[in-house]
């Protein structure tokens, strides 16, 4: 998740890979006022100069970092229920723009 939330934050996110409702989209992260200020741990926000911090849920926090970057954000239910196959439990990931 630090790496994901890094990658956001640095407008890195070529798409958001989402399943929704899996463990890890109700993470708590942490947003500033624009949508491009998250981070993993309050603190960390502080760190880089956002005066203001506000808990959020992680799903909602990348998606919201995303679409001000033109990132799409791809549901990866359909593909599972397609296919069959089984993903890491977290249900958040990403393809990056550059590494």
């Amino acid at each position: 998740m630090p790496q994901l939330i890094e990658a956001a934050r640095e407008h890195r996110l070529a798409e958001l890979l989402i399943r929704p409702g899996a463990p890890g989209t109700h993470r708590e992260v942490w947003i500033g006022e624009d949508p491009d200020q998250l981070a993993a741990r309050r603190t960390e926000l502080k760190n880089i100069g956002e005066r203001q911090a506000w808990p959020s849920g992680a799903d909602d926090a990348l998606v919201r970092a995303a679409v001000v970057t033109n990132a799409p954000v791809v549901s990866l239910t359909p593909v599972l229920q397609d296919t069959g196959e089984e993903i890491a439990s977290g249900g958040l990931g990403a393809l990056l723009r550059w590494r």
